[in-house]
C-alpha cells in the first residue's frame, strides 16, 4: 500500500514540476520568437483551460482501465513536452520564428489536455486506496506533491533543458506505474458513477474560489518575473 502511494506522489510531483518549470522560460522564449506579451500569456491560458477540460474529460471516460488511461495521458504529455522543447531549440537557430506561434500554442493545448487526466486519475487512485478515516492523510500527500512540484519547477528552469528532464522523469514514472501499481477490477467504472457537483456548492465553494485566486496570482508572478529578467 505504501509503495503505491509513493508512486502516485512521484507522478504528481513530476507532473507539477514540469508545469511550474515552463512558466519562467516563457519570457526569454517569447523575446526570442518576437511574441507579444498577450501571445505569451496565451501559452499559459490555453494550457490551463485545456487542463481544466482534460481533467473533466478523462476522469469520466470508461473505455479503458484507469491504469491504462493514466499511462496514456502521461505518454501523450511527454510527447507534447519533447515536441515543444525540440521546436523551441530549432527556432533558436532560425531567423524568423514568430510564425511558429500557432504550433507552439497547439502543443501547449495538447499538453494541457493530456495533463488534465494525470492529477485527476492520481487523485482517484488515492481516494480509492483510502478509507474515510485515512482519506485526509492521503489527500494531504497529494497536496504536498502539488506544492513541492511548484517549488522545484521554477528552481530548475533554464532554457529548454528542464522540459527534457521533466519528460524523462515522467517517462520513468510511466514505467514505474506499469510495474508497481496493479490493475484493479473496477478501476474503470468510477467516472460514470460520480455525481455531478456544482462549483457553487456551499461545501466546496470557498476552496474552489480561493484556489482559483491563488493560482491566478501565482501564474501572474511567475510569468511577469520571467519577462522582467529577460529584459534585464
Amino acid at each position: 500500500m505504501k509503495v503505491k502511494f509513493v508512486v502516485m506522489f512521484l507522478i504528481v510531483l513530476c507532473g507539477m514540476n514540469s508545469i511550474a518549470a515552463f512558466n519562467p522560460v516563457i519570457g526569454p522564449l517569447s523575446r526570442h520568437l518576437g511574441l507579444s506579451e498577450i501571445q505569451s500569456g496565451a501559452f499559459v491560458s490555453v494550457t490551463g483551460l485545456c487542463w481544466l477540460l482534460g481533467g473533466y474529460f478523462w476522469e469520466r471516460r470508461t473505455f479503458m482501465r484507469r491504469k491504462a488511461m493514466l499511462s496514456l495521458n502521461m505518454l501523450i504529455y511527454v510527447a507534447a513536452l519533447v515536441a515543444f522543447a525540440l521546436l523551441a531549440d530549432i527556432s533558436a537557430k532560425a531567423e524568423r520564428a514568430a510564425g511558429l506561434f500557432w504550433i507552439f500554442l497547439l502543443l501547449r493545448g495538447i499538453a494541457g489536455f493530456s495533463f488534465g487526466g494525470i492529477p485527476a486519475q492520481a487523485q482517484a487512485y488515492v481516494m480509492g486506496w483510502t478509507t474515510q478515516d485515512t482519506r485526509t492523510r492521503g489527500m494531504a500527500l497529494f497536496g504536498a506533491a502539488n506544492g513541492l512540484g511548484f517549488v522545484l519547477g521554477p528552481a530548475m528552469s533554464g532554457g529548454m533543458a528542464p522540459m527534457y528532464a521533466a519528460a524523462v522523469l515522467l517517462f520513468a514514472m510511466v514505467i514505474l506505474l506499469l510495474v508497481v501499481v496493479p490493475n484493479e477490477a473496477s478501476d474503470g467504472m468510477h467516472g460514470s458513477e460520480a455525481p455531478l457537483l456544482s462549483v457553487n456548492d456551499a461545501r466546496i465553494r470557498l476552496y474552489i474560489w480561493s484556489g482559483l485566486i491563488l493560482s491566478v496570482a501565482l501564474n501572474i508572478v511567475q510569468v511577469t518575473i520571467g519577462f522582467r529578467l529577460a529584459s534585464c
